[in-house]
């Protein structure tokens, strides 16, 4: 595939990762510095963070078997 969308989706993956990673971190400084979070909060929190990992389990999945790259369908 031409036209750079696997650079674009490759781009858009490691940003939404960076995102999850500082979204996070910046909860955790919140709770160091002794910040209230309502359990309700806590659990919806935890539910992103696993609809997220199953999400991408899924779709790792179907990338892994979709159509071969071009290094290996010249095999």
């Amino acid at each position: 595939m031409s036209g750079g969308y696997i650079e674009i989706a490759v781009s858009e993956v490691h940003a939404a990762r960076n995102s999850m990673r500082d979204a996070l971190i910046a909860l955790y400084d919140a709770l160091e510095s002794g910040e209230a979070m309502d359990p309700a909060f806590r659990r919806l929190i935890y539910s992103e963070i696993l609809g997220a990992r199953e999400e991408a389990a899924v779709l790792t999945a179907l990338l892994v078997n979709a159509k071969p790259d071009a290094s290996s369908a010249k095999r």
